[in-house]
């Protein structure tokens, strides 16, 4: 009897769980809204405004956030609120414990539709998304598979051919790692990130700057899916001789939007959300291994048609997060060996850098999504090692190897955070284009691995021919005061926290007037 009343109980718990009607509330204008233009600093950090000035990215309307009388309104007609999105002037709602509310919503004057984002059906059996990952991961390494080489700053120990393959190793080597740089992770959850190995040095630096659960709702990323910490620990893991991310001197934003055992449309909404705080915090870049085109229920379903980058609410989302000066990266999908076998959303966005996989030698990955999108651009944009990549496993601390565009994600979401390092005049779209030109397959690019298996330190050639800081006296040296000076002169330069330089003057006609005493960092 006990036993029938357990199983009962169970049942009732998880009917709970999913009997939920949640919307995505779309709203037709801003209007009235107490935020405006002439006070950015109430809806966007000091880091976010420097963005847009730095690069010339004006305010538009969709920096100003939902109007919070429309969110007031909604909670008065019964609604409860989880996220609002600016970009997409939405608010998405749970109305399940009011049977009047939706209809009271649908008659408010701001309001133009309601869209279903999550109905109150039980999730597809093993509708695990992550399950391919999960399964591919091999069993415990007894060995390092291959160890950095001597010359390198970092012992890489199993991580050395995924970085190596793309010459990330080489930016590393000229200091540039990720420090002063902000990445944004948007996944499942980051289960036991907070007490992993791999992340020690990040705790200790205190770069991981904010975390938050957008379908928790609460800042407790570390209890969830374990897809985000292995995800994590490609880009910021710094365990020498086992596992080094390609940006371990990074600082960190934790996301969680994705509800891994259900396949709903509300967590593209929590996608858009989450990109859209990134963005307000300053972050540079957003790494997303997730991707969507079939549902729980099937009503909810994309088509191939809808992979245009125009379409799907994430895609819409990610187009604007690089509009706003970031750069994207997405995972392309794990359908290749499917009947779908295209990218899923947002990896049809424009703007954006979608990562296919190959693997170790550099060859297709079978599983890995394929394009082109279906207004006919190229995708994925270029690839990286996500077959057998390395990763560290949140239980263990032990180092494993897995399959998934997941993990050829953020290989590349690292280092270009590394390169944009180095170039912190160019914008998000030229560090891109700079990445694009420097893959095996630029020429000739195709649907497998669009450009090709990028090569950092040529996309960092590529960059010092419109960006060197040595080419001309303006582009190196800020000012050089008083002049005329008697028997002192100051010269304010630009330059790399992470870099050592000597300093030598010379005099009109080539004479060495000073020498420097040393190697000095800044």
């Amino acid at each position: 009897m006990k036993k029938i009343v357990l199983i009962l109980l169970i049942g009732l718990l998880y009917e709970a769980a999913w009997a939920q009607d949640k919307y995505a509330i779309m709203l037709t204008d801003k209007n009235n809204s107490p935020y405006t233009f002439a006070n950015p600093s109430a809806y966007l950090s000091q880091r976010a405004i420097n963005r847009r000035v730095q690069y010339g990215i004006a305010l538009d309307s969709m920096d100003l956030p939902v109007n919070p009388n429309y969110i007031a309104a909604l909670q008065n007609a019964g609604a409860i609120i989880l996220n609002t999105s600016k970009w997409l002037n939405s608010v998405t709602v749970d109305v399940s414990g009011n049977a009047n509310a939706l209809g009271t919503i649908l008659t408010l004057p701001f309001v133009k539709q309601a869209i279903v984002a999550a109905r109150p059906l039980p999730p597809v059996a093993d509708n695990n998304k992550f399950s391919f990952e999960m399964q591919s991961l091999e069993q415990k390494q007894t060995s390092l598979q291959k160890v950095a080489a001597v010359s390198s700053f970092y012992n890489y120990g199993n991580a050395l051919n995924q970085i190596q393959m793309l010459n990330g190793d080489k930016l590393h080597d000229l200091g540039y790692r990720g420090n002063g740089k902000i990445i944004a992770i948007l996944d499942a959850g980051f289960f036991n990130v907070d007490s992993m190995t791999a992340f020690d040095s990040l705790r200790a630096n205190n770069r991981i700057i904010a975390t938050y659960d957008f379908v928790s709702h609460d800042t407790n990323v570390y209890d969830d899916h374990t897809h985000g910490a292995m995800c994590f620990s490609i880009i910021g893991a710094n365990d020498p001789g086992n596992i080094v991310g390609t940006a371990p001197e990074a600082s960190f934003l934790l996301f969680r939007s994705e509800d891994a055992f259900t396949e709903k449309l509300i967590e593209e909404y929590n996608w858009a959300t989450a990109a859209e705080v990134a963005d307000s915090a300053g972050a540079d870049v957003i790494s997303s291994s997730l991707g969507y085109s079939v549902f729980d229920d099937a009503s909810m379903n994309h088509t191939y048609a809808d992979m245009n980058g125009r379409t799907t609410p994430i895609s819409i989302a990610a187009n604007m997060a690089a509009r706003k000066g970031m750069i994207v990266v997405s995972s392309a999908g794990n359908e290749g060996n499917s009947a779908w076998h295209y990218i899923t959303a947002p990896a049809d966005a424009d703007s954006i850098l979608t990562i296919g996989a190959v693997d170790a030698s550099g060859a297709y990955a079978f599983f890995s999504s394929t394009g082109p999108s279906f207004d006919g651009r190229i995708k994925p944009t270029v690839v990286a090692q996500g077959q057998g990549t390395f990763v560290s496993d949140p239980f263990s601390n032990i180092v494993f190897a897995g399959n998934g565009t997941s993990f050829s994600c953020p290989v590349i979401a690292g280092l270009a955070t590394c390169l944009w390092q180095a170039f912190p005049m160019a914008n998000n779209m030229q560090i891109i284009s700079a990445i694009i030109q420097s893959a095996s397959q630029y020429n000739i690019p195709d649907s497998l691995l669009g450009y090709g298996i990028p090569d950092f330190d040529s996309a960092k050639s590529t960059l010092l021919s419109v960006f060197n800081p040595y080419s001309g006296y303006n582009d190196f040296i800020k000012s050089v005061y008083p002049n005329p000076f008697n028997d002192q002169v100051i010269i304010d330069f630009y330059a790399d926290s992470n870099r050592k330089y000597e300093l030598d003057v010379f005099d009109i006609t080539g004479i060495k007037v000073v020498a420097s005493n040393g190697i000095f960092q800044p």
